[in-house]
């Protein structure tokens, strides 16, 4: 069987835009910069994605790289699935059985009125990104694990109130060491509402610690998963069931901006 890096290694050979890009530094004054203008325009999703990028330190292209030694890099690199066209396609989604990860996942987009290709398009004007995207991969990539942000929330469950975005970064935190993914979690503990503090904080730490159980590659086969029920995509993925993650029951905001309250952990405990 190929090591990691031999696979890393066929796959450079193969296509060579994929090899190595030279280090990436933290812009750390660009970073403060865009932080003031953001805290001006707190919904502006270009300056957001733009400060993410002036603290990516290199963190893109060192999972890009971890992505090429995975068993299914090579032949997802070769078909490069439209991941967001499917999940943009509501008739497609809703023609899934009920129950299962795809109608879970429209079934929050409804609720919330979000796209899948919201993100993409925002990709596409930040100026940053041509610079740890210069090539048709590591853009088909990207696009792809920002969409995967929702289809995150719907199998693990957390909302996407103050309290849930908190508990999926900290969740995500735990399974990808992208610096940025855990500047934001622990900011999301810091600030979380000092009612029950201390049991927020360890609401935070189960979330963690469900992560760190978790496998979730960075080739997850998600057009497959998608149709699957979600005890099922779970069960793959490793993902713990709430009700055995969380106990207590899952935080969600009692009101916006208000303390975080438990909730009965039904979705992906049925």
């Amino acid at each position: 069987m190929a090591s990691t890096t031999d696979r890393r290694r066929e796959i450079h050979d193969e296509f060579p835009e994929t090899r190595p890009l030279p280090p990436r530094s933290m812009e750390w004054r660009k970073a403060m910069r865009l932080a003031k203008e953001l805290k001006k325009t707190p919904y502006n999703p270009s300056v957001s994605y733009e400060l993410v990028l002036s603290l990516d330190g290199g963190d893109f292209e060192r999972m890009f790289q971890d992505f090429l030694g995975e068993p299914g890099a090579r032949d997802m690199i070769i078909e490069r699935p439209n991941l967001i066209a499917l999940l943009a396609d509501r008739d497609a989604l809703a023609a899934m059985d009920e129950g299962s990860l795809g109608r879970v996942y429209l079934a929050l987009t409804q609720e919330d009125g979000y796209t899948a290709d919201g993100l993409a398009d925002v990709q596409d004007k930040t100026p940053g990104f041509n610079e740890i995207a210069p090539d048709p991969i590591r853009r088909w990539l990207y696009k792809r694990n920002a969409a995967l942000h929702d289809v995150s929330h719907a199998f693990t469950g957390y909302g996407r109130d103050r309290a849930g975005e908190a508990a999926l970064n900290m969740f995500t935190s735990a399974i990808y060491p992208h610096r940025i993914v855990r500047f934001y979690s622990v900011i999301g503990a810091l600030v979380a509402p000092r009612d029950r503090y201390l049991h927020n904080l360890s609401y935070m730490y189960e979330t963690w610690a469900r992560g760190r159980r978790a496998r979730i590659p960075l080739s997850a086969p998600w057009e497959q998963l998608l149709p699957l029920q979600l005890k099922e995509v779970c069960r793959r993925l490793e993902v713990q069931p709430l009700e055995e993650a969380h106990p207590s029951g899952v935080l969600r905001e009692a009101t916006v901006g208000g303390p975080w309250v438990p909730v009965s952990a039904v979705q992906g405990s049925a």
